[in-house]
C-alpha cells in the first residue's frame, strides 16, 4: 500500500528517516572510539618512550652497581682477614716474654735449636728441640719449666744420644703445654 502525502509543501510533515539516525549515531559512536584509541595509543607509545629512557640509565648504571658489587665482596674479604688477624693478635705469645723466661731457666749444658708454636681452644703448646751435654741437666730443665706459672704440662717426647765434635750430646723434644691466659 502506498501512501500519498498530497498536502502542500509547507504543510507536510517532514520526518527524518531513521535509517539516517542510526548511521549518524554509528559515526559518533566510530569517532569516539577511534579518539579513544589514539588516545591510548598515544600513552602506550610515551610509556614505551619512558620505559627505554629508564633501560639506558640501567644499562649506564649497570657498571657502577658491577663496582658496587666487586666493592663489596672486597669489602667481606676485608672483614674475614681482620678477624682472622684479630684472633691471632689474641692468640699469639709474645715471643720476647717467652724467650727471656726460657733463657733465664735453661741450665748449663743445655741449648734450644728450635721453638714451634700450635695454639687450640684450650691453650698453646711449644715444641721445644735441643740438645744438652748430659741426661741431669735435662731433667733439671724439665724441672725448672714444670715451676713456671704458665705452664699446664711439661713431657718428654724422646730423647737421644749422639757425638758431635767428638763430645757425647743427648738431644731432646719436649712439649710444653700452656695455659689459655697465659697464651694472651
Amino acid at each position: 500500500m502506498l501512501k500519498i502525502n498530497l498536502l502542500p509543501a509547507e504543510q507536510r510533515k517532514t520526518e527524518i528517516p531513521i535509517w539516517r539516525l542510526y548511521r549518524f549515531l554509528a559515526y559518533v559512536f566510530l569517532g569516539i572510539a577511534l579518539l579513544i584509541w589514539a588516545f591510548y595509543l598515544g600513552i602506550y607509545a610515551y610509556n614505551q618512550k619512558q620505559i627505554t629512557s629508564v633501560n639506558n640509565e640501567i644499562e649506564q648504571n649497570k657498571v657502577w652497581r658491577e663496582r658496587y658489587d666487586k666493592a663489596e665482596i672486597q669489602n667481606t674479604e676485608i672483614v674475614k682477614v681482620q678477624a682472622i688477624s684479630n684472633n691471632l693478635n689474641r692468640d699469639k705469645i709474645f715471643w720476647s716474654d717467652l724467650l727471656v723466661q726460657l733463657g733465664n731457666i735453661t741450665p748449663n749444658g743445655c741449648w734450644l735449636q728450635d721453638v714451634k708454636q700450635n695454639t687450640t681452644n684450650v691453650g698453646s703448646t711449644l715444641q721445644l728441640t735441643g740438645g744438652c751435654l748430659d741426661m741431669e741437666s735435662l731433667l733439671s730443665y724439665v724441672d725448672k719449666l714444670q715451676t713456671l706459672p704458665n705452664i699446664a704440662s711439661v713431657q718428654i717426647l724422646d730423647t737421644n744420644e749422639a757425638m758431635k765434635n767428638n763430645v757425647r750430646v743427648v738431644n731432646f723434644n719436649i712439649m710444653i703445654q700452656r695455659t689459655k691466659e697465659a697464651a694472651k
